[in-house]
């Protein structure tokens, strides 16, 4: 089975993207995997992207987890597959890619048979990796809502970090460093958002209002709009 051929290939320490490479150069990899295949030809911004190229950018963003969990290298080798449906009349910009691509992902994983965990987690990154970079200047509301989504309603601590690194994947997805790509800015970032995560985990049950203990007693996990509300105050009021 394919997918039994990449997860190997995507074992922690291996150059990945080589096996993508390598495929490219002896024409396979648009029988193997179209839906990669398809971001050979697609042009991005130089100011960003430096390389100038979707497949190129995908390749050195592996590199940057060779040492990470294969979970984690499916997901960033997905995350800007929906570049490669981007119409040609908007080239080189690929406005709402992340979205696109959460239909090429759903495909590739039906045809390949790639199991679950690893599709949602893929779909989890390629849908959130635009909003991630923009965490700084987000509203409290919006910064709450994406920790929120990425930990699973601030209950999984190491999907969160997971995503992070996917994160820092794309965000150095680059050989060379840009105005877009600093790590003082990325440390930023990922110290905003596992403050919030931690922030709201440190609030115990018997210090919210009676009414909100009952919210969570019943439904834990659940943020109702009454709960959302209540924890927005607290994080606004934060310093």
């Amino acid at each position: 089975m394919l997918w039994e051929e990449l997860k190997i290939e995507l074992e922690k320490g291996k150059e990945s993207n080589i096996y993508f490479e390598t495929l490219l150069e002896n024409k396979k990899l648009e029988e193997k995997y179209p839906e990669i295949y398809k971001l050979v030809d697609k042009p991005e911004i130089e100011k960003y992207h430096p390389s100038k190229n979707s497949f190129k950018h995908t390749m050195i963003a592996l590199k940057r987890v060779q040492d990470e969990s294969d979970l984690i290298k499916f997901a960033v080798l997905c995350h800007d597959l929906g570049k490669g449906e981007t119409p040609n009349e908007i080239l080189p910009h690929h406005y709402a890619h992340e979205q696109r691509g959460l239909k090429v992902i759903d495909r590739l994983c039906e045809r390949i048979s790639v199991p679950k965990e690893y599709k949602e987690f893929a779909k989890l990154f390629c849908k959130q990796h635009m909003k991630i970079p923009k965490m700084l200047v987000m509203g409290i509301s919006k910064k709450f809502d994406l920790v929120c989504e990425i930990s699973d309603e601030f209950s999984d601590k190491n999907k969160l970090i997971d995503i992070l690194k996917c994160f820092y994947a794309d965000w150095k997805g680059e050989e060379e460093d840009t105005d877009y790509n600093s790590l003082e800015e990325y440390s930023n970032i990922c110290e905003e958002i596992i403050s919030i995560f931690e922030i709201v985990n440190l609030i115990m049950v018997d210090c919210l209002p009676r009414t909100l203990r009952r919210v969570i007693q019943s439904s834990p996990l659940k943020y109702n709009k009454q709960m959302r509300e209540y924890m927005l105050n607290l994080l606004k009021n934060r310093d």
